[in-house]
């Protein structure tokens, strides 16, 4: 899912169950254009479109406005915003050296919300 960069072209792909229809808005330094998305099966679109790292793109599902990838890697003008393509390749880590930490000091805790509360909601 997301964004991957494949030599010249972008593969895009989202998953989104109730869409009849998917068209991804993609903007750089040529404009803006939009271009719809085929379905790929298991509730997916995808679409090969030529991108590059540090383009814009949001999904349009419908008469919706347009949303971010849910997968973004990069928001850089926040959550309501477009995503941009990054290039995972590019990144230049700096934390080579962290191992993170032993397994004793993990604190793993999960609880279902139905058995937390009388009720069995959020609410309560």
């Amino acid at each position: 899912m997301g964004a991957s960069l494949e030599g010249d072209l972008c593969e895009f792909r989202v998953w989104a169950p109730a869409a009849a229809g998917v068209r991804l808005r993609l903007a750089n330094e040529d404009g803006t254009s939009e271009h719809a998305m085929q379905f790929a099966g298991d509730d997916e679109f995808m679409l090969r479109a030529f991108a590059r790292a540090g383009d814009r793109y949001s999904y349009l599902i419908g008469q919706h406005a347009p949303v971010p990838d849910p997968v973004s890697r990069l928001l850089p003008q926040g959550v309501h915003t477009s995503t941009e393509v990054v290039d995972p390749e590019k990144f230049c880590w700096t934390d080579g050296d962290w191992r993170g930490l032993p397994l004793n000091d993990y604190i793993i805790y999960e609880i279902h919300v139905g058995t937390f509360t009388p009720e069995g909601t959020f609410d309560g």
